[in-house]
């Protein structure tokens, strides 16, 4: 093994180490943080049971193939969005195993969490030649600019949807809005990158090809998810209440704003319970109570066996794909 490799393995053994640190510490955070969050919402569902009983509500099984669907698409634009970052990061890098890897990792985040995520991630791209720095600043890259594009999406809600409370502010939301496109400019994106090598105390440059357009792209993209994960949301809504599409806007703001504060949430797996609270927060204003708490529950079980069920698909293909690859292999062996 060169001295090269050598550096490598003993960052990423570091990197691994750190990291489980964070997980074992998150576990004193977990616990008491998901049983008041999940505390609260059976508090909140049992002061307005009465007012839930009162209300005619339908639930449709079939109108939730619908989110379903939905998630599936927004995962499938997320594995690509993941591949250009990747692939801007490092040229080798190739669609396929990109996005396997996507989606395998994906896994992590509901256990043992995030930190699992971001460790899969590092394993799975050494075994391509693709360095654990280049996943990490991959990941971080992701996740900054996902939390660019909820903001954005929460502030056109703002305008678009009537809140009582920011009517005199819209002019700020649309100073923001720009802000938010401003902030996927290289030259940002440039310090960003810096600033994070230098707190991990790393001198060597990270060499990249993440022009504008191509981050330009990427952030369409992920309004693109956006809107996708908003439609699922307004879709598992009306399988148990109607309500006008003209709340789409303001669903797609709140959803988003509950996936990211999730994903920032270290000691949530998958952003559990902190997905459901703001939901429900947000649900208030558009449907009663006791249901904004079942359509809070019912949005977590649909995303959960959505997610699960699309990885598992991919990891049936690649599968089979490596099966047929093995026969042909062996096939033209015996010839």
């Amino acid at each position: 093994m060169s001295r090269g490799e050598e550096n490598l393995a003993e960052r990423l053994d570091k990197i691994l180490k750190n990291l489980q640190k964070i997980n074992f510490g998150s576990k004193w955070i977990t616990i008491p943080f998901l049983a008041l969050i999940f505390y609260y919402i059976f508090a909140y569902f049992k002061n307005n049971i009465a007012d839930l009983q009162e209300q005619e509500f339908h639930f449709q099984v079939s109108k939730l193939l619908i989110p379903g669907l939905l998630i599936w698409a927004a995962m499938l634009l997320n594995a690509f969005v993941y591949h250009q970052i990747i692939a801007g990061l490092d040229s080798r890098a190739k669609l396929g195993p990109n996005i396997r890897i996507w989606f395998y990792s994906y896994l992590g985040r509901f256990f043992p969490g995030k930190v699992g995520l971001v460790a899969s991630r590092v394993v799975l791209h050494k075994q391509h030649n693709i360095s654990g720095r280049i996943a990490l600043f991959a990941f971080y890259l992701e996740t900054l600019i996902s939390a660019i594009t909820t903001l954005f999406i929460y502030l056109f809600s703002t305008i678009v949807f009537d809140y009582p409370f920011l009517q005199n502010y819209r002019v700020f939301s649309w100073i923001l809005m720009v802000i938010c496109l401003l902030a996927v400019h290289p030259r940002f994106i440039r310090y960003q990158l810096s600033l994070l090598m230098k707190l991990k105390g790393e001198t060597q440059k990270l060499d990249y090809n993440l022009n504008f357009m191509t981050l330009l792209s990427i952030f369409i993209l992920r309004i693109v998810i956006w809107g996708l994960l908003g439609l699922s949301f307004y879709y598992t809504i009306i399988a148990f209440i109607q309500i006008p599409f003209h709340y789409y806007p303001y669903l797609t703001g709140i959803f988003a704003l509950g996936n990211i504060i999730g994903l920032l949430a270290v000691f949530a797996p998958s952003g559990l319970g902190v997905l459901e609270g703001i939901l429900l927060l947000g649900l208030k204003y558009i449907v009663p109570d006791g249901i904004a708490v079942v359509i809070s529950i019912a949005v977590r079980i649909v995303k959960v066996i959505a997610e699960l069920s699309i990885i598992f698909i991919v990891y049936g293909i690649v599968k089979l794909y490596h099966l047929e690859n093995s026969k042909i292999v062996t096939d033209t062996g015996k010839k």
